[in-house]
């Protein structure tokens, strides 16, 4: 859907590329820019946003200072012809759909639906979500199911995207500006806040997320058994028959993640078969 416009002799626009600010050729979509005496010179004490809208110049040519419309369109034959907002642009799969048409789609395809009260705009996951007014007069509940799945299929056929979210709602619920425009970033707003009234819902069910593993518990190495030879250690292998004195210690070095204190004495223990044993005991204090 697009509008064609006469300009003025005393107007001068550009078709601008919104991410380089490079002028575009006929035919070519782009942001439209507006250089006229009945422009405003800016915002009142608001510097950097007047800059931005109201002080731009093209990088190719320089030329300028034009007014950032927002508006997207494209010249033919002398004409403008304007396609959509660059607010309103949905962006699904890095593909560029204009909700008036998607809107104008739904609205063709039963009486039930309200002529320009409905909306359709993404997600931040660009997912594309379709809210759409039936008319009042008489209960119509029982077809809310089977509107819906006109739509998912007009939308796919039409448009080449599926819809994630489809609501039906009541006209009045439907927020426009006073000249009759729909608010679509409102509408946006209140749906995604849980304001707005539905009749009938449908979403896609999104596919469930891998579950994670378990994290492994988290073990403090100064509880771990641990092994730590004192500097003060006798000699390892002073041999007493079977058993070998390894070392003599004044405090529970070998275990430290007891709460036991004093001396300890730790020991290999050899037995006739060749086995070893390794044992650390504590040394009850004597008393003096």
């Amino acid at each position: 859907m697009t509008h064609a416009f006469t300009v003025g002799v005393e107007e001068e626009f550009q078709i601008v590329d919104p991410n380089t600010w490079s002028a575009l050729p006929e035919l070519r979509i782009g942001e439209l820019w507006v250089k006229s005496d009945s422009v405003t010179r800016g915002y009142w004490n608001r510097p950097k946003p007047t800059a931005d809208a109201f002080q731009a110049y093209t990088t190719d040519t320089g030329e300028g200072p034009f007014l950032r419309t927002g508006d997207l369109g494209f010249v033919h034959g002398g004409k403008l012809f304007i396609t959509g907002r660059i607010k309103e642009l949905i962006i699904v799969n890095g593909e560029n759909h204009y909700p008036q048409d998607i809107e104008e789609t739904v609205q063709s395809l039963s009486e039930s639906f309200r002529v320009h009260y409905g909306a359709a705009f993404s997600f931040d996951d660009d997912r594309l979500a379709v809210v759409q007014a039936v008319n009042r007069g008489k209960d119509i509940s029982a077809q809310f199911d089977d509107l819906v799945t006109r739509i998912r299929r007009a939308v796919l056929k039409v448009h080449g995207v599926a819809p994630a979210y489809i609501g039906l709602v009541n006209p009045a619920t439907i927020p426009k500006t006073s000249s009759g425009k729909i608010q679509r970033a409102e509408l946006r707003r209140q749906l995604l806040e849980k304001r707005l009234p539905i009749l009938h819902a449908w979403e896609i069910e999104r596919p469930r997320a891998e579950p994670r593993p378990a994290p492994r518990p988290t073990v403090d190495p100064a509880s771990r058994l641990k092994f730590r030879r004192p500097s003060s250690t006798v000699d390892p292998w002073a041999s007493r028959g079977d058993r070998v004195t390894m070392f003599t210690t004044p405090v529970n070095a070998f275990a430290p993640q007891t709460a036991e204190a004093g001396p300890r004495t730790t020991s290999i223990w050899r037995t006739s078969a060749g086995s070893t044993g390794i044992m650390s005991q504590r040394i009850a204090p004597t008393k003096s």
